[in-house]
């Protein structure tokens, strides 16, 4: 239940225990000062966040009074045997014992390692492993179906000399609000982003059967375009006047093996198939000439007469046996 909530005087946490749950008890110490030397009891899980003075609060989780603190920062959870796994979904980054966590995967925490919180908060998860008699759990038996996916990448043009001139630390939170932004697009147009490889992103869009998933991808990509350009324009997202902002696209459709991997606690997502390799090779063909956004020809196909296409003819697409039709998706009508 959500309660007024407020940190306790000259100090910056606020927390309420939350009711026991199946787990064993376990502590997240602060050690960051002496005068926060504070022990905080959880169970199942604890969320920890930025907060925000008077807004409501929620038991099991700790807020911090802190900007630099993500709204919901990191989570811990744990199993029935008292195992701890750390989720990092923050702008600035969480620490185990100073190692910077990947954002997404889960990672072991185990007691009496430091986990960091932004630059400067710490603290140490205590409390012993207990080794409970529980009746075997089957495993989740893994699919490994075929399932055809559009996949979209988008990369920043001339990504190289930007970072070659420009400082590393103005680039960073220009290119970190960009694809804050683009996420939430390729989101609002029920896709999926995998993962930010270098200076892209890479999503894709499941088949269903209210609409296949090229129309809904090509709907996405425009948007995104049309999202990048204002985004160009605007100073107080890029802020490099000197470099230009510019991405390219590209869009393939086909069949792919999708599986989490990492055992139990799942630390990504695998996707293989041709269409995810094409993807890569198609954009770097994008150009003024060309156009931002190519598609493969199975994607115009499945995109039908609802947008419109400008015929590239065959294209040799590197590493590909032979040439391919390769359309620039100009428009939606």
């Amino acid at each position: 239940m959500s309660q007024a909530l407020e940190p306790l005087p000259g100090r910056i946490l606020a927390y309420a225990v939350p009711v026991k749950g199946i787990a064993p008890s376990r502590e997240l110490v602060s050690i960051s000062r002496p005068d926060q030397d504070r022990r905080f009891v959880f169970y199942d899980s604890l969320v920890i966040g930025r907060l925000e003075p008077g807004a409501a609060t929620t038991p099991g989780v700790l807020y911090i009074s802190d900007p630099s603190v993500s709204e919901r920062h990191c989570v811990i959870t744990q199993d029935l045997d008292g195992l701890c796994f750390v989720r990092d979904m923050s702008l600035n980054g969480t620490r185990i014992d100073g190692r910077r966590l990947a954002p997404g995967p889960e990672t072991e925490i185990r007691a009496g390692q430091i986990l960091t919180i932004g630059q400067e908060h710490e603290f140490r998860l205590e409390g012993c492993v207990v080794k409970r008699q529980v009746s075997p759990r089957p495993n989740t038996l893994p699919l490994s179906t075929a399932t055809e996916v559009t996949v979209l990448v988008g990369d920043i043009r001339r990504y190289t000399e930007l970072v070659r001139d420009s400082p590393a630390d103005l680039v960073q939170p220009c290119v970190n609000m960009l694809f804050q932004r683009l996420e939430r697009l390729v989101e609002d147009h029920a896709g999926t982003v995998k993962e930010y490889p270098g200076d892209a992103i890479l999503a894709y869009w499941e088949s269903c059967l209210s609409e296949n998933c090229a129309m809904r991808a090509c709907r996405a990509a425009l948007a995104l375009d049309a999202e990048v350009h204002r985004l160009a324009c605007d100073p107080a997202v890029w802020r490099l006047p000197s470099s230009p902002l510019r991405m390219d696209w590209a869009l393939t459709t086909g069949k792919v093996m999708m599986e989490r991997h990492g055992g139990p606690h799942a630390v990504g997502l695998s996707m293989v198939g041709t269409a995810v390799i094409k993807a890569f090779l198609l954009e770097k063909l994008a150009d003024e000439i060309t156009g931002s956004i190519l598609v493969c020809g199975a994607t115009r196909a499945l995109a039908g007469e609802q947008f419109g296409f400008h015929d590239l003819g065959a294209t040799q697409i590197r590493g590909f046996p032979s040439p391919e039709r390769v359309f620039a998706l100009v428009e939606a009508r």
